[in-house]
């Protein structure tokens, strides 16, 4: 056992053994076992931070590395139950490293490669003295000798491996280390010494530089996640489970962590979050410990056309179009507002939806991270929005209509600058981002079907007790009329079997003076 060459399954062992739980993933390895020796063994999978990429590299290195007996380990799991089960295990060298680890601000792109190479080849030398027999050999002409002379096979896996590009490290550095891996796997040549190479990272692979670093990868990223989308986080069923385990309040924990959309599924949590929320007993912001919210903060206060109305948008609930293709996959090479939200989503700061090329944000532990970052960027406008949506909640739930109508109205004032002050479809995110506060108790929804139309927002309560709202908006009209058309068209309806108090209010828009009107009216509904 080594510390890069054949490490064992020790690793994976502890986490099984000694965690307060493990979600069993070892599916993955079922896939994994379909794609060896064929062209699709390049793998590179890209995933925010804490959602299981390193645990995910050391059950792939315990499951293949043939050094160790792991048979017993993954006997009770999925992967022990699956007709390849003994396909892949223990058959395999296995070369698995952090890229991360070998990097020391201010090193050379030479001196990074060489670092990497050195330790790399000390391992092999010792297995395989003849693999090495001058310093100048490659890591590539390495295992390509190995194979030849005894015709073992490798699993390679690299962990982190655009740490270079996630950081302010030198052109020349990316270059050389973009090198240095086009040589490892080079096709054709490649394919006798590798059943199967598993990368993994923050960002995808294709577009560093002018051509790919690696053209043999298929990748799977937080935006095409392709089959092994049930791998990339946990499932709704997964949570439900632990929630089970921890009697912990499983609607609480999806209004918490909730909200990735990948392929098909619609509900994916951050693995990391419900981990701290089960263990500490406490639904919480689990990000900030990273420090990874400064990244946000960073970037959405770039100056690019468009981008602080998108935020606008975000942060009152909306979906925002993106376009990802041309993301460049390096953070300090972002030209526009689609690349600031592209990286956004690989960082799992925003949820995407495939369907619709549309991001927005996920949850309830995202939205608390914007918000900090909002306010540590000190943009201009949306502090003040946010810091005034406690009192529209508490005007609003006390029936003070002049409060409501006045406090929208500087709310709009605030953010003006970023949507356009008289376009009727933005009046609808101006009432929920005014309303911002209340996503702490109450589940937001727009244009929602009910009666004989489309009601346009619905606040239901998360909390027993609390009044349900009810919101229509008009422009030059009066918000009599809006209340009116609530009861006419039976907006309530949708509240069948709901108990207890709803508010409804209308907001008229009078664009010429730019002055706001509300109305509220509170009745009771039975079943």
């Amino acid at each position: 056992m080594g510390t890069w060459l054949n490490p064992g399954n020790e690793n994976f062992r502890q986490m099984v053994e000694n965690a307060a739980f493990y979600v069993d993933k070892t599916g993955m390895l079922a896939q994994f076992n379909q794609w060896l020796f064929s062209p699709q063994r390049y793998v590179c999978v890209s995933r925010a931070r804490r959602f299981g990429k390193t645990i995910a590299a050391d059950m792939v290195a315990a499951y293949y590395d043939k050094t160790c007996d792991s048979k017993a380990l993954f006997e009770p799991f999925e992967i022990g139950r699956d007709a390849s089960f003994e396909k892949g295990l223990n058959k395999f060298n296995v070369l698995q490293f952090d890229a991360q680890t070998f990097y020391h601000s201010g090193d050379s792109g030479e001196e990074y490669v060489a670092t990497i190479t050195r330790s790399l080849q000390r391992e092999l030398l010792e297995m395989w003295p003849f693999c090495t027999d001058t310093p100048k050999k490659t890591l590539f002409e390495s295992l390509e000798r190995i194979h030849q002379k005894t015709g073992e096979q490798f699993v390679i896996i690299i962990d982190e491996w655009d740490s270079v590009f996630r950081h302010h490290t030198p052109d020349s550095v990316q270059r050389i280390y973009v090198d240095f891996l086009r040589q490892i796997f080079k096709s054709g040549t490649t394919n006798k010494f590798c059943a199967l190479a598993y990368v993994t990272g923050i960002f995808p692979i294709v577009k560093y530089n002018t051509e790919s670093a690696m053209n043999l990868f298929f990748e799977y990223t937080m935006i095409d996640s392709g089959p092994l989308t049930p791998f990339v986080g946990f499932v709704e069923s997964e949570v439900q489970n632990l929630c089970k385990q921890y009697q912990m309040d499983f609607e609480q924990c999806k209004s918490w962590y909730d909200g990735y959309l990948l392929e098909d599924m619609a509900h994916v949590y951050n693995p990391n979050s419900i981990y701290k929320a089960m263990v500490r007993r406490k639904f919480q912001s689990y990000w900030t410990a990273t420090g990874a919210y400064e990244q946000i903060s960073d970037h959405i206060t770039l100056n690019f056309d468009g981008l602080k109305e998108c935020v606008a948008a975000l942060m009152a609930g909306g979906k925002v179009p993106v376009r990802t293709r041309h993301f460049k996959n390096k953070m300090d090479d972002l030209k526009n507002r689609n690349d600031v939200l592209t990286l956004l989503i690989h960082l799992g700061y925003l949820g995407f939806d495939e369907a619709t090329s549309e991001c927005f944000i996920p949850n309830k532990e995202i939205r608390l991270e914007f918000e900090v970052a909002l306010e540590d960027a000190q943009m201009e406008g949306f502090v003040d929005a946010y810091k005034r949506s406690a009192k529209i909640m508490n005007a609003l739930l006390s029936k003070d209509e002049k409060t409501v109508a006045s406090e929208i109205q500087k709310v709009h004032d605030d953010i003006s600058s970023v949507l356009t002050y008289n376009r009727e479809s933005d009046l609808a995110l101006v009432i929920m981002y005014a309303c911002a506060s209340g996503r702490k108790t109450y589940k937001f929804v727009r244009e929602l079907p009910t009666g004989t139309g489309f009601a346009d927002i619905v606040m239901l309560p998360m909390t027993p007790g609390d009044s349900a709202i009810v919101w229509e908006l008009k422009w030059d009209q009066s918000a009599e009329g809006a209340i009116d058309q609530i009861k006419t068209h039976r907006y309530c309806d949708f509240f069948e079997g709901y108990r207890g108090t709803v508010l409804l209010c209308g907001i008229n828009y009078i664009k010429g003076e730019k002055i706001h009107e509300c109305m509220i009216e509170e009745i009771e509904v039975t079943p």
